[in-house]
């Protein structure tokens, strides 16, 4: 493995000390200066610095600049530390979370320690947590935001002040925010066309009510498919207002879901955006002697691990060990100033359930 960029300028401005070319009470350059003179971010030579103060070479005085000290003694160097990352993660659920909390952590073990919160879908949380790890001084963010169309203000603080921070399963566009995500395009055309395979002519997507930018992703991917395929879907067919954005089950929507299926009989798939819409449409369909996988298609955004025998839905699985190993990568570039992609699409995988037929 290649030694870190910081670690470099780290050493490089400590031999200069250690030589006496910046002698004691030198007045080093600021970090930006640094940054140009090295061509890194003023990231890298931030914590290039901060390693420095904390070895007792210099010292940084604010609004004055940062001064050389008397050379400590060897006994008084202190080894590298390795980085304390802070990892916020929306919710982990039976269905979503459990396999990117430990692919993160696994990645992270390797050189940095990782300070873990969950926001449990709650703007108010998020931003706590946020302001939690800054005051924790950690080095950079890994991120699942909550569901929302909005990312939280203190997340976009992060991004526009160019702080190390990736996100997982959406970005900020305009700031071109390094991010891991899904390709959610492919996954939709991959179920679709799954349906089609299968003779299914009436299809109806059912999702939540278009708050959630990837749920407004993966509708627009369904309105692609149609203009590349040339297969219309009636929108008539569409169920969108479903209340649901977590795990919990609403009676209302059971109910709109059963009223929607009574309305048109002749619908025999449905893509349901997340796995919680699944399960609303089973209960639905069950109340109404509609039999899944027998006369209704079911296909939904992931399910939970089943070790032995078939998943009860045909689903989207979504890489999670390579989206959050990926995510610590990118975190780790960032660091480092070795990012060259910032942004990644990971490919996701249909897996075979009961719900299709």
């Amino acid at each position: 493995m290649s030694t870190p960029l910081y670690e470099k300028i780290y050493k490089d401005i400590k031999q200069k000390i250690v030589s006496g070319e910046y002698p004691k009470k030198f007045l080093l350059p600021s970090e930006k200066a640094l940054a140009k003179a090295y061509n890194v971010s003023t990231i890298t030579t931030k914590r290039a610095l901060a390693i420095l103060v904390e070895e007792g070479y210099i010292t940084r005085k604010k609004g004055r600049g940062t001064f050389v000290n008397e050379v400590p003694t060897p006994a008084s160097s202190t080894e590298i530390k390795p980085y304390s990352i802070g990892v916020i993660l929306s919710e982990i659920t039976a269905h979503y979370g459990i396999e990117l909390l430990n692919s993160i952590e696994s990645t992270l073990s390797k050189k940095a320690n990782m300070i873990l919160k969950i926001s449990h879908e709650k703007d108010i949380l998020e931003e706590k947590a946020v302001n939690d790890l800054i005051e924790a001084q950690v080095d950079g963010i890994v991120v699942l935001p909550r569901v929302g169309d909005l990312v939280n203000k203190e997340l976009v603080h992060l991004a526009v002040s160019d702080f190390p921070i990736v996100m997982i399963d959406r970005t900020i566009q305009v700031l071109q925010q390094p991010s891991v995500v899904t390709d959610n395009t492919t996954a939709i055309y991959t179920a679709l066309q799954h349906f089609i395979a299968h003779g299914h002519e009436t299809i109806s997507i059912m999702f939540s009510q278009l708050n959630d930018n990837v749920a407004q992703e993966r509708l627009q991917a369904v309105t692609q498919f149609g203009f590349d395929t040339g297969i219309q879907f009636s929108k008539k067919y569409f169920l969108s207002d479903l209340s649901t954005s977590g795990p919990t089950i609403s009676d209302k929507d059971v109910q709109k879901v059963k009223e929607h299926l009574l309305k048109y009989p002749e619908i025999t798939a449905i893509l349901a955006l997340n796995y919680t819409i699944a399960n609303i449409i089973r209960i639905a369909a069950e109340q109404i002697g509609r039999k899944i996988g027998k006369d209704l298609s079911i296909i939904c955004f992931d399910s939970p691990f089943v070790q032995y025998g078939i998943p009860e839905f045909t689903h989207i699985k979504q890489n999670e060990t390579l989206v959050g190993k990926q995510a610590v990568e990118l975190l780790f570039q960032l660091l480092e100033g070795t990012a060259k992609e910032k942004n990644f699409k990971i490919d996701a995988q249909l897996i075979e359930g009961l719900s299709t037929y």
